[in-house]
């Protein structure tokens, strides 16, 4: 599997929230579809509030999971962006098997389950220092068990993003 790590240069959840948009519309121009795995419901609600308001005159067209659970997978398929939080990844994964999984920091354990079903993934971490740990023993975990790893992280002045491993 193919794990790219992507470090937010802010400290908080809401800056990895705040760079979202500029990195889910440049997957979305390739024309892939993406799962964005969330640690808890309420951080998954903010972010459904970011994507519908993080510009003015425009949004990106998102779904969280449960609102497909109580729809049909026809609702799922005309949004390119499934939001879920990492407890509904197990009960989703059929549903996931089309899109890019996004692990957002506090979501390590999904990536289990999504490695049966994908061949890529995007784990987005801020640098906190309670965070910053966890990434990086999940990044020598995924390293050991022998998957493709690339690291790139957020310039603190310019936003760009650049590769780093």
């Amino acid at each position: 599997m193919d794990i790219s790590f992507y470090h937010i240069s802010g400290e908080t959840p809401a800056t990895a929230d705040t760079a979202l948009p500029a990195l889910l519309s440049k997957i979305l121009s390739t024309g892939q579809k993406v799962a964005v795995i969330c640690p808890t419901p309420e951080r998954l609600h903010r972010l459904d509030e970011t994507l519908w308001t993080y510009q003015k005159t425009s949004f990106l067209p998102h779904i969280p999971f449960e609102d497909i659970v109580a729809d049909s997978k026809e609702v799922q398929s005309a949004h390119p962006i499934t939001l879920l939080t990492a407890e509904e990844v197990a009960a989703s994964s059929e549903n996931l098997s089309n899109r890019l999984p996004l692990l957002l920091a506090g979501t390590e354990k999904a990536q289990a389950l999504l490695s049966k079903s994908t061949e890529k993934a995007l784990y987005l971490f801020q640098n906190h220092p309670d965070v910053l740990p966890t990434a990086r023993s999940f990044f020598g975990t995924l390293k050991k068990e022998g998957h493709n790893l690339t690291y790139w992280q957020q310039d603190d002045k310019t936003g760009r993003w650049g590769k780093k491993a």
